[in-house]
């Protein structure tokens, strides 16, 4: 594989937005294409696909990896620039403090841990910021909003603070070996899977029945009943 000038800006780009939609990165590669006079076969998004894929290949072994993720909301594809070392993945955010990122790891366990309603209302989370970072409240704010700029959180329409796409998919190994996936194999799980295409749920639809581990991706099914 030729890793080319082409796919050096492509990765430094990737890097710089850790996440982007697909269709989006497709008319940003045109661009590319232009300036390196790559012919995409009037199929620009097909032609992602291959320099991300030659790229993966480039970059495993320093530990990272372009994954690609489905928007639980919108259902569309995103591109995401992973850290693969999963012990290092949220040490490794270095504009954050110790104690910041503390505050960060405690968001994340009261997040999973909410009885699979994966959010916590924006109150609490400023409240629980403020007190392991050691901040003011209107600092907590601007905490919170620095983690929305960073895309680690999104806060939804009724003040809810859940796990962005790019988290869900940086973290997900960690997430799933520290948490547990709900199933009959592990009862206790904080995790739901998709029944359809496996992936991790926080957005959805799931079984009304508490032992029941059974859950969509935002498909309606009968005798279920939607979180967040």
């Amino acid at each position: 594989m030729s890793f080319t000038e082409a796919h050096r800006v492509l990765l430094t780009y990737l890097r710089m937005v850790r996440s982007i939609p697909a269709s989006l990165l497709a008319e940003k590669f045109k661009l590319i294409a232009e300036e390196f006079e790559i012919d995409t076969n009037d199929d620009p998004a097909a032609t992602v696909k291959e320099y991300i894929s030659d790229i993966n290949l480039g970059i495993q072994k320093y530990d990272f990896k372009v994954e690609s993720a489905r928007d639980q909301v919108s259902g569309d594809i995103v591109y995401v620039f992973v850290n693969t070392k999963q012990d290092e993945v949220i040490q490794g955010c270095t504009p954050y403090s110790p104690s910041e990122l503390d505050a960060i790891k405690q968001m994340i366990d009261s997040i999973i841990t909410s009885d699979f309603e994966f959010c916590v209302p924006i109150g609490n989370a400023k409240q629980q910021v403020a007190s392991v970072a050691k901040l003011r409240l209107g600092d907590a704010d601007y905490f919170l909003a620095r983690l929305v700029n960073d895309g680690w959180i999104e806060i939804t329409s009724n003040n809810r603070v859940i796990l962005s796409t790019a988290t869900l998919a940086e973290l997900k190994t960690y997430l799933v070996d520290r948490y547990g996936t709900f199933s009959p194999e592990d009862p206790s799980g904080k995790l739901l899977s998709c029944h359809v295409c496996g992936e991790l749920v926080t957005y959805g639809v799931k079984s009304d029945k508490s032992n029941c581990h059974i859950s969509f991706h935002n498909n309606k099914r009968p005798q279920v009943s939607q979180f967040q």
